[in-house]
């Protein structure tokens, strides 16, 4: 007898039985297929990153800056001066609360960073080294440009203490600004993605504090405006 002669010849309740298998058979076999192509895609490729990294940014200080000073009997003298060199080293977090989307989402930083402004000697005045540590606060936007590549825009400020370099005596120092930065995290190492980025600062910063020059004490202030870049590279948890 064929099998679908058999079929035929079986009672009602076991045809639908037979019936109720094969639909089974049947919707396994189809989860079984659809399977391998869920399993193959990448879940890591979304259109949005949630921040929570850490990263150190390194580059130059702006360059150019007007320095007053006031000696103790109130004579006091004015200069624009042009660093011989500068440094600014920060570390950044970025807590999970951040996030970059394709249409810009909210993030932020709070940075602590050790600045160095170093101007020349000549005949006239000894070189001048000048310090300063302060912790800024980055409030701003995030975009995902493309995966695992982000564009974030922050406006910043912060404040903390200047000194001259040999001297214990520390004043206030204070800064606001913004940055554009540019990261970029592509692969997935140890549970978290190393990333490496560009950032450019646009800032305003005065320092205050005692200074002595040519064996005489001066009170000075520096203000320096300017652009500077910046590299970096960090873990993003």
């Amino acid at each position: 007898m064929s099998f679908l002669g058999f079929f035929r010849n079986l009672p009602s309740q076991n045809r639908v039985g037979c019936l109720s298998s094969a639909g089974i058979v049947a919707w396994v076999g189809m989860c079984g297929s659809t399977a391998a192509p869920l399993a193959a895609l990448d879940f890591d490729d979304l259109d949005e990153v949630r921040f929570q990294d850490l990263r150190l940014q390194v580059g130059p200080a702006p360059q150019n800056a007007g320095l007053s000073l006031v000696r103790a009997d109130l004579r006091s003298s004015s200069q624009n001066i042009t660093w011989e060199s500068s440094g600014r080293w920060s570390l950044l977090w970025a807590p999970p609360v951040g996030r970059a989307g394709t249409e810009g989402n909210g993030m932020g930083f709070l940075e602590i960073h050790s600045s160095r402004l170093v101007s020349g000697a000549s005949s006239e005045q000894e070189r001048l080294i000048e310090r300063a540590v302060m912790v800024d606060l980055h409030l701003g936007l995030g975009w995902m440009i493309m995966n695992h590549t982000t564009l974030e825009l922050t406006a910043f400020g912060g404040a903390g203490p200047s000194w001259q370099e040999g001297l214990n005596e520390r004043e206030a120092a204070w800064e606001v600004g913004g940055r554009l930065g540019l990261t970029w995290a592509p692969v997935k190492v140890l549970g978290g993605r190393p990333l490496v980025g560009l950032a450019v600062l646009a800032s305003y910063s005065q320092w205050n504090n005692p200074v002595v020059l040519n064996s005489v004490a001066y009170d000075l202030t520096i203000k320096t405006a300017g652009l500077a870049p910046a590299g970096v590279i960090g873990w993003r948890f």
